[in-house]
């Protein structure tokens, strides 16, 4: 991982150094004292007919010296530092490749900033492009958004050419997900608007990926009529894909159903999620995303009687679900399963849920569902008079505290503190206060 560029002067001089070859031991007709102090001292450039002068001068001497010496390159004497920083950036693109998310482990920091000094030191803006990109794909990965978002916006500022650049297109579908994470859904459509502005002809799977991730964005803003006018454009403009691609169909089915529970059409919602039940069989996870999504409407709805079927269909297929190797809603779905049992009066199984979702949104950084399945079995412990769980899940919570995975000041810490300031716990209150207060210039 080498970062180092030196000059051909600075060579000059350590080839002198490393034989002992006095400056005027080198000079001659041709070159001067004078002249290899400032090749040196880079105040002059080495030309060709000079380097080769001097490496016929070095190697003469070192033969009258009788010292040993190496072969000289005049490729490497003569390699500019423009070509080295270039050969560096490429070097660190290829790192990059090999080693994935490890690049962004901390003890790679100081060569990730060299690399981007040099980037910038030698304008090379094509790499820098790249360099950016990937880093930036890198943290998406690791759902480090605001990184990454940081990243595409620096490689989009690289590019000198917008117009019809096709290798433009992921780089502004990896920004519009990226503010679609952070909740920046007016920039993300503004990125969706660019796309087609400065692009002709883009890619059919492209066009689909950035009109899909843009009505995020407005079902977020809570323009739900666009969204359930644009979804069905969307389902006629790209049948070809969507009829290969079942996940995607299901994906925008999903979103089109969510946008009918969030205006209160419950029986539209419920007719696409049922429509959705039958393209998913295959998928496990997706089926039980949708039946949690029924789940949600019933509860809504106060109907126990289909709350308990579609609940004991979804608990059926949490079977197959523990197979998966990465769950995407795991947090999601196991909260309303618990939310769900509540309601069926299941108590064992909620808390069997909720802290299966609180295992999953500590994993996932789901910070809602975090605080929403720790709130419901705290209010399930302090329901059953379970103090020992009480207090464990009270030092869960100061635990989270003190990775900054939860905040000095969220509701939860007050909830605790009601709860022991009702049993007259003074002492554990006391506790939990002067955690916090030691904790609270740094995380608040």
């Amino acid at each position: 991982m080498n970062t180092k560029i030196i000059t051909p002067g600075m060579k000059l001089k350590e080839l002198r150094k490393k034989y002992k070859i006095k400056q005027y031991e080198l000079s001659g007709n041709y070159i001067t004292r004078n002249m290899i102090s400032m090749i040196e001292t880079d105040k002059a450039k080495l030309n060709k007919n000079t380097a080769i002068a001097l490496i016929d001068n070095i190697k003469k001497i070192c033969t009258e010296k009788n010292i040993c010496y190496e072969e000289i390159s005049l490729d490497y004497l003569l390699d500019s530092e423009e070509n080295q920083a270039k050969n560096i950036s490429d070097a660190f693109l290829n790192w990059l490749n090999l080693e994935g998310v490890n690049a962004i482990n901390d003890s790679y920091s100081n060569y990730i900033k060299e690399v981007k000094i040099i980037i910038d030191k030698y304008g090379l803006k094509n790499i820098k492009a790249d360099v950016y990109l990937k880093l930036g794909n890198i943290y998406t990965s690791c759902s480090m958004y605001n990184s990454a978002y940081n990243h595409y916006l620096i490689s989009l500022d690289s590019y000198d050419n917008l117009f019809n650049n096709l290798s433009l297109i992921q780089l502004i579908i990896n920004l519009i997900v990226c503010c679609n994470n952070l909740k920046r859904y007016d920039e993300s459509i503004k990125f969706s608007n660019l796309a087609f502005t400065y692009m002709n002809n883009i890619p059919l799977e492209d066009e689909f990926k950035i009109r899909y991730n843009t009505l995020i964005s407005y079902k977020n803003l809570k323009n739900y009529d666009k969204v359930l006018d644009e979804i069905d454009l969307l389902i006629n403009d790209f049948y070809p894909i969507l009829d290969k691609d079942s996940t995607r169909n299901i994906n925008l089915l999903t979103l089109k159903g969510n946008c009918f529970k969030e205006k209160n059409l419950y029986t539209d919602a419920l007719k696409v999620y049922k429509t959705i039940l039958s393209l998913c069989n295959d998928n496990i996870e997706m089926n039980l995303v949708t039946l949690c999504n029924i789940l949600e409407l019933y509860l809504y709805l106060n109907d126990s009687k289909n709350l308990n079927k579609y609940f004991d269909k979804a608990v059926s297929s949490l079977e197959y679900y523990t197979t998966i190797e990465f769950k995407s809603y795991a947090t999601d779905i196991y909260n309303i399963l618990g939310v769900a049992a509540i309601k069926l009066d299941k108590i064992e199984l909620s808390k069997l849920y909720f802290n299966k979702a609180l295992k999953y949104a500590k994993e996932f950084n789901s910070i809602n569902i975090l605080v929403s399945s720790m709130e419901n079995l705290l209010n399930i412990a302090i329901k059953e008079n379970d103090s020992s769980q009480i207090d464990d899940l009270k030092n869960q919570l100061l635990e989270m505290i003190s990775l900054g995975i939860l905040t000095c000041n969220n509701m939860l810490v007050l909830k605790f503190i009601n709860y022991y300031n009702t049993i007259e716990d003074r002492l554990t209150i006391d506790n939990i206060l002067k955690f916090i207060f030691k904790l609270a210039p740094y995380n608040v």
